[in-house]
C-alpha cells in the first residue's frame, strides 16, 4: 500500500504546544477505542492484594496515510487499600518486561498496588513494517527525512510516538474507572525523546521519564559525540543515531533543521515544563549518548527535575535502577514528592582536586557512593565504573567533603555520585553531574578541523 502525505498544515506552527493543540489526539473524538475483556489479576508482590485489568485496542492516529493502532491494558488498584490521588494515571509505552516476580524488577504492581495509581501500558508503539520499513529506527529515520523535506512537524518520527502517549492520556481521561486529569510518562530510547515531547506539548502530561536517552541541546550534543567519538562515526548501523555528527550537523544547518530544533529541542523549549517533573534515565556506557551529555542541558531546564545514571550499563530500561527511578518518577510527579538534589563539586589544589556533594532539600536517611572510571581518550562507552566510596548519611547535611583525588598524568578520569535513599517508606535516588579531571587529547586534536 502507497503512503500517503497530509496536505501542508493550514497554519503556521510556532512550539511544540501549538503542534499538539492543532494536531495531537487529545479529544476522545479523535482516539478510536474498543474494550476488549476486564478480569481481576492476583499480585505477585502484595499480599492478598489484586488488580482489575481491562484490555482495549485504540487508534492513535493517522500516520503517513495509515491508521496507526495499538493494543492498550489498564490496570487498576482494588480492593480497601485502593485509594488513589485523584485523577491520576502512569502511562507506559512498550509493554515487554514491565510485569516481574522480582519486586526490584517491577514496574508494574509497585505503581498500581505499591502507589494506588492506574497504570495504562502501551504495549507495542508503531509497527515499522506497516511503512515498509525493517525496523523502529528506520521508521524514525524516515519520518525525520520526509520532515526535512516538506517542512511538516507532522511527519517528524519522534512526534508521531509522542502521539501515542497522548492518545494514552485521553483514554486515561475518558475512562470511567480511570478519569485521569494528570499523567505522567515513560518510553525507552526514541520513545524516551517522545515522553519529552508529549510532556511539553500536552498540558495533561505533567511528568516523564524518559529512559535511555539523554539529549538536548542539539548542536552542543552533536559536537560533542564529534569530538569525543569521530566526526564520521556511526554510533548505529540505522535510525537517527546511523548518521555520523558530521552529517548531523550539516542537516540541522538547514532552514527546516533550524526549526526542528526550535520545535523539537528540550533546550529550546523554555518555561514549557515549567511545574512539570523530568528525570532521564541513562546508562553510563550507552553507545548513543557520551557520558556528558546532560552537561549541555540538564541544568538550564526550567522544571521540577532529578537524573539517573546507572553504572556500567549500555542501552534500554531493564535494570533495578530503572524500576526504581520509574517509581520515584512517578510519586514525584503525580504525589509531589521531594527528591533531593544532588551536586558534585570540584576544587583543584595542585595536583590533586578536592570533591564534594553538595545536598539540597535537607537529606536524611540516605546513601552517597562516589563513582570512578578513567578512560585513555573521554571516549568512556567502554570504560569500567566502580565504586571509590560509600558515606551513609544520618542526619541532615548540605556539604560533605567526599575524597581528595589525583589529577591523572594521561587520559582522563571522570566521577559521579549517587545518593539513594535508605528509608523503605520513601524511596528516592538521584544522580549527580559527572566531573572529569584532564582534557582528552582527542577533544584538541578534533577542534583544530
Amino acid at each position: 500500500m502507497p503512503l500517503l502525505i497530509a496536505a501542508p498544515p493550514a497554519v503556521e506552527i510556532a512550539s511544540i504546544v501549538e503542534l499538539f493543540e492543532y494536531d495531537a489526539p487529545l479529544e476522545v473524538s479523535q482516539v478510536p477505542y474498543v474494550r476488549k475483556q476486564s478480569t481481576v489479576v492476583p499480585s505477585r508482590l502484595y499480599s492478598e492484594r489484586k488488580m482489575g485489568r481491562i484490555g482495549l485496542r485504540m487508534t492513535s492516529q493517522t500516520y503517513r496515510g495509515l491508521k496507526c493502532e495499538h493494543d492498550v491494558t489498564v490496570y487498576l488498584p482494588l480492593g480497601e487499600l485502593a485509594q488513589p490521588p485523584a485523577g491520576t494515571a502512569a502511562i507506559i509505552l512498550g509493554g515487554a518486561g514491565i510485569r516481574a516476580e522480582d519486586a526490584k524488577l517491577d514496574w508494574l504492581e509497585s505503581i498500581v498496588l505499591g502507589l494506588n495509581i492506574p497504570c495504562v501500558v502501551v504495549e507495542q508503539a508503531l509497527d515499522a513494517k506497516q511503512f515498509n520499513v525493517r525496523n523502529p529506527g528506520q521508521l524514525m529515520s524516515m519520518g525525520n527525512q520526509r520532515y526535512m523535506e516538506s517542512g511538516d512537524p507532522r511527519e517528524a518520527g519522534y512526534y508521531a510516538l509522542a502521539k501515542i502517549f497522548s492518545a494514552a492520556a485521553t483514554i486515561a481521561e475518558h475512562l470511567p474507572e480511570v478519569q485521569a486529569q494528570r499523567c505522567v510518562v515513560t518510553g525507552s530510547s526514541k520513545g524516551g525523546m517522545a515522553a519529552l515531547i508529549a510532556c511539553a506539548g500536552d498540558p495533561r502530561i505533567v511528568g516523564a521519564f524518559p529512559t535511555a536517552w539523554n539529549s538536548g541541546d542539539v548542536i552542543g550534543f552533536t559536537r560533542l559525540k564529534g569530538e569525543r567519538w569521530g566526526w564520521d562515526v556511526r554510533p548505529k548501523q540505522t535510525g537517527p543515531a546511523g548518521q555520523t555528527a558530521r552529517q548531523s550537523l550539516s542537516i540541522m544547518d538547514s532552514p527546516n533543521g533550524r526549526k526542528y530544533i526550535e520545535l523539537f529541542d528540550p533546550a529550546q523549549w523554555g518555561d514549557l515544563l515549567k511545574d512539570k517533573f523530568i528525570m532521564p534515565a541513562v546508562g553510563t556506557n550507552d553507545p548513543l549518548f557520551h557520558l556528558l551529555s546532560d552537561s549541555n542541558y540538564f541544568d538550564e531546564l526550567k522544571c521540577r527535575k532529578a537524573f539517573l545514571r546507572i553504572p556500567n550499563y549500555p542501552h534500554g530500561r531493564k535494570h533495578a535502577l530503572h524500576a526504581l527511578g520509574w517509581r520515584v518518577a512517578v510519586s514525584a510527579a503525580l504525589m509531589g514528592s521531594s527528591i533531593p538534589s544532588v551536586h558534585l563539586g570540584s576544587k583543584a589544589d595542585g595536583d590533586h582536586v578536592t570533591l564534594t556533594a553538595e545536598l539540597g532539600d535537607g537529606v536524611d536517611n540516605a546513601r552517597i557512593v562516589l563513582w570512578r572510571t578513567s578512560d585513555g581518550v573521554g571516549d568512556y562507552r567502554r570504560a569500567k565504573w566502580t565504586r571509590q566510596q560509600t558515606v551513609e548519611l544520618n542526619g541532615q547535611a548540605d556539604r560533605i567533603r567526599i575524597a581528595q583525588v589525583a589529577v591523572p598524568l594521561s587520559g582522563t578520569a571522570a566521577y559521579f555520585l549517587q545518593l539513594q535513599g535508605t528509608s523503605g517508606e520513601a524511596p528516592f535516588i538521584n544522580s549527580s553531574n559527572v566531573v572529569e579531571l584532564a582534557v582528552p587529547a582527542k577533544r584538541a586534536q578534533s577542534t583544530n578541523e
